[in-house]
């Protein structure tokens, strides 16, 4: 299910016009990783292999990534990820994404119409989103990074996720 949701969401990104896509890419990658650990806490290791070898693929090819992908997909067990250096972020901290109020209600439709569930649980217990302006009322360019942030005490974590829709081509990896 979490599979079939998270492919839905990459066909929907690539339909959608810029700058939206650009924004709403920044979701990709952190999604990915979150699937993936749910797989794991389910104890489904063939799923979840399955899921990060479909699509592992745009990370590969992005700058910085191929490193950190093939050590996900070293992972055989849930706790594993919580004492690697990189990954125990994710299990400690919520991610930060900033996005536009418009691409934010675009998003949410989709999900709604779509019936994500699991994508919608993960957003609201994993990440944190910051509303922006949107290009349209600003010069301020749209910051693509995106950071871990720690709820307990403020602290932002840089763990170097930054993405685009440059580096990651969500046209040419869907099936």
């Amino acid at each position: 299910m979490a599979e079939k949701e998270y492919d839905g969401l990459l066909k929907f990104i690539k339909r959608t016009a810029e700058p939206v896509k650009d924004q709403l890419v920044q979701f990709v990658y952190p999604l990915y990783v979150y699937i993936y650990f749910i797989f794991l806490r389910q104890n489904k290791i063939l799923e979840a292999q399955k899921f990060i070898s479909k699509y592992s693929k745009p990370f590969l090819n992005a700058e910085g990534y191929t490193e950190v992908i093939e050590e996900l997909h070293k992972f055989k067990t849930y706790h594993e990820p919580q004492c690697h250096s990189y990954f125990k972020n994710f299990y400690e901290n919520k991610y930060l994404i900033k996005a536009s109020e418009d691409s934010l209600k675009l998003l949410k439709t989709y999900l709604q119409e779509a019936q994500c569930r699991i994508l919608v649980t993960i957003l609201q217990c994993q990440f944190l989103i910051k509303v922006i302006e949107s290009e349209s009322n600003s010069n301020v360019e749209l910051e693509n990074s995106v950071n871990l942030n720690d709820e307990n005490n403020s602290n932002s974590v840089n763990v170097k996720t930054e993405i685009n829709s440059n580096d990651v081509n969500v046209e040419t990896e869907i099936n």
